[in-house]
């Protein structure tokens, strides 16, 4: 886990540091002495040929999915975490939480994720200058749409959504 993982971010107030004017990201380094990791490339999960790799040989830009050994017996757990990789510190990946496996929507094949639904309420709302509260998207009951429901309600906010999420 990183120490800037959604499950923990609430805790801390630790982001990796600013580089050349940019903002921090929610990124960490991988804590490597806690437990071993392997690493499935996204696209490999489930294949009975999925190549595993160790953190030295991930790619900055890659995201994989991980595979958790413990010193408390747990070997190759999938935890089902799903992380982009952002940079090295030496031979330490860098990793920013993109979503669990589990929360992958399609309704006809499109595999929406989490975290791109995510990034266009968040872009929608930095556009519009808006916050909301809370905000959920859930499938409409025969049909091929879903629905976004949040508090408070911006009227403006759905068709900018719509045509994000479209993109």
């Amino acid at each position: 886990m990183c120490a800037t993982s959604p499950a923990i971010r609430p805790h801390t107030s630790q982001t990796e540091p600013r580089k050349n004017g940019q903002e921090p990201t929610p990124a960490g380094v991988l804590a490597i002495h806690n437990a071993y990791f392997e690493f499935v490339p996204e696209a490999e999960m489930g294949s009975p040929c999925a190549r595993t790799f160790g953190c030295h040989e991930l790619e900055v830009g890659g995201q994989y999915f991980i595979l958790l050994t413990t010193s408390a017996g747990m070997v190759r757990y999938n935890i089902y975490d799903l992380v982009r990789v952002v940079d090295f510190r030496g031979q330490t990946p860098v990793l920013e939480f993109l979503n669990k496996g589990a929360h992958i929507c399609s309704l006809v094949g499109e595999k929406l994720t989490e975290h791109q639904v995510t990034t266009a309420v968040n872009a929608v709302l930095a556009e519009r200058r808006q916050a909301v509260h809370g905000y959920v998207l859930a499938p409409r009951a025969a049909s091929t749409r879903a629905r976004v429901f949040w508090s408070p309600t911006p009227r403006a906010f759905l068709p900018c959504l719509r045509a994000y999420l479209a993109q």
